[in-house]
């Protein structure tokens, strides 16, 4: 049996289930996941209509490997993958949950609640950093990292026979992320294993651009290609996030696509939905659900239950929050058919005296 370095930077050790977990770039969203994604599984983001979100989301893992000096491997059909890395958030070197609040902050509530908990807790990270989506990170910072990005020129023209997929596109970026970890020295077999982590980002998978002429195959490409990525990444010193515009498949589709991975996210936007001029919901912008946590080497799930969540994107943040709805408290008082007790009422009542 190969021992695991728990000494790597931008880790952090699971003791109870013997697992090596980086940090997603969110707070709330490593606490959901038991403090962040474990080494060698496969995350599946279900993107909301419009992909941007999930992008969002993407940015801030690979922004966080960025930080920590991670080895990087970046693919996308969609966009260029070239641009998705030269607008990674930058990193904000003070902790902004340790900013005092300033005096009119204060004035907001009275002085006797100033010191009582609020709905949602401050999240800190114990090995994780904090993004600022305003503004890309330097060139410097990206130089020091090494990052491989999918496809390359001329990369898919080279190929001659699909193997064992019918669309070559699965093929040769199944067989480029083996050739990364083989030759990065991310194998756990290795005999000198390289003392980094491999961060892994697929961008619209399964999007139009990766679908060949027969519908029914390209969803059997799509499977196949998840079950086989799970299982190279299972004995290497690597992790992989992966996007795909769920809403272009069928149910029974889906379900076999969120089987294939280990942790399923869904984005569910509420533009263009009856919900987006809802009074209640103004302040976020979707839903954000945790349909399955990984299990490795444990029986118990850290699923919330049937708590709900929602996403919120502020000009230099992507944040989660839990939902909590106000009463309601617009009730007319012309309507109002409480009934009154008491001899102090005006109509008459059976239990009035």
């Amino acid at each position: 049996m190969h021992k695991t370095n728990f000494n790597i930077q931008g880790t952090i050790p699971r003791t109870q289930t013997f697992q090596l977990l980086v940090s997603s770039g969110i707070p709330m969203l490593d606490k959901l996941l038991g403090d962040g994604f474990p080494i060698g599984t496969v995350s599946l983001i279900e993107e909301d209509t419009y992909g941007t979100y999930a992008r969002i989301v993407l940015k801030y893992f690979l922004a966080e490997g960025v930080v920590n000096e991670h080895a990087i491997f970046l693919a996308s059909q969609e966009v260029d993958p070239k641009e998705i890395v030269a607008h990674l958030p930058a990193l904000i070197k003070e902790d902004c949950l340790d900013m005092k609040s300033s005096p009119a902050d204060k004035m907001k509530i009275a002085f006797r609640y100033s010191n009582l908990p609020t709905n949602e807790p401050k999240v800190r990270h114990e090995f994780g950093h904090y993004f600022d989506l305003s503004s890309s990170m330097s060139r410097e910072t990206l130089e020091k990292v090494n990052v491989h990005c999918w496809p390359r020129e001329n990369d898919l023209k080279s190929i001659s026979e699909p193997g064992y997929f019918k669309n070559p596109a699965y093929q040769d970026l199944l067989e480029s992320i083996k050739a990364e970890i083989k030759n990065g020295g991310y194998l756990l077999s290795d005999t000198n294993p390289n003392g980094n982590i491999l961060k892994i980002g697929i961008y619209g998978l399964g999007s139009p651009l990766w679908m060949s002429n027969c519908r029914k195959e390209s969803i059997k490409d799509l499977r196949k290609f998840l079950y086989c990525l799970r299982a190279l990444l299972r004995s290497a010193l690597a992790v992989a996030v992966v996007t795909i515009p769920m809403h272009l498949y069928n149910k029974f589709a889906a379900n076999t696509y969120r089987n294939a991975s280990d942790i399923c996210l869904r984005l569910q936007a509420l533009a263009g939905t009856e919900l987006e001029h809802n009074k209640y919901l103004a302040d976020y912008h979707g839903y954000f659900h945790i349909d399955k946590v990984a299990a490795i080497n444990t029986f118990a799930s850290k699923c919330g239950g049937a708590v709900e969540y929602m996403f919120k994107l502020r000009r230099k943040k992507f944040t989660i929050e839990m939902l909590h709805l106000p009463p309601d408290l617009e009730v007319s008082e012309s309507k109002n058919t409480t009934p009154t007790l008491g001899c102090a009422s005006n109509s008459k009542h059976l239990l009035e005296f």
